[in-house]
């Protein structure tokens, strides 16, 4: 996984809604949470699918930009979010170009490990958070770590 202070890898997908989002693009202008979602999330898993969701609905709130990136199929994905009311900005990543960057695949590239990173305005890696239960507390870090990305840019202001 990459290192918290050290900076983000750039990247560049296709968002679902046809946008192009470039991270260097995104510099200065808001915090980006920036969380990999496998494709085997399916209603199937409705539960732990629908709380996931639920948590980056919340995240948004708090002014961060969040892209979902799931490696090839987001149908499924879009299902759930129209189910479930959410609007959350999806993307793929079909090379797992992004996915390799951000140290999101195991077992030799043939899973994809739920994780979260929390990027500031800066560019720079604040936390990760690895999903393997999905409890409360990896989404209270991310919701502290963006707490804190904002009071850091208060007193710069």
């Amino acid at each position: 996984m990459l290192a918290v202070g050290s900076k983000a890898p750039d990247f560049k997908v296709r968002l679902e809604n046809g946008e192009i989002f470039r991270l260097r693009d995104s510099i200065g202008k808001s915090s980006l949470v920036l969380t990999f979602f496998p494709d085997d999330f399916t209603r199937a898993k409705a539960d732990e699918s629908y709380y996931y969701l639920q948590n980056l609905q919340k995240v948004q709130t708090l002014g961060a930009f969040v892209i979902t990136i799931s490696p090839k199929n987001l149908a499924e994905l879009k299902k759930l979010l129209v189910l479930y009311g959410f609007s959350i900005p999806l993307a793929t990543d079909p090379t797992l170009e992004v996915c390799r960057n951000y140290r999101a695949l195991w077992l030799k590239g043939l899973a994809l490990r739920t994780i979260t990173y929390v990027i500031d305005k800066k560019g720079i890696i604040r936390g990760r958070v690895n999903h393997h239960l999905l409890t409360e507390k990896p989404w209270e870090q991310v919701m502290r770590l963006l707490k804190e990305i904002e009071t850091d840019n208060t007193k710069r202001n």
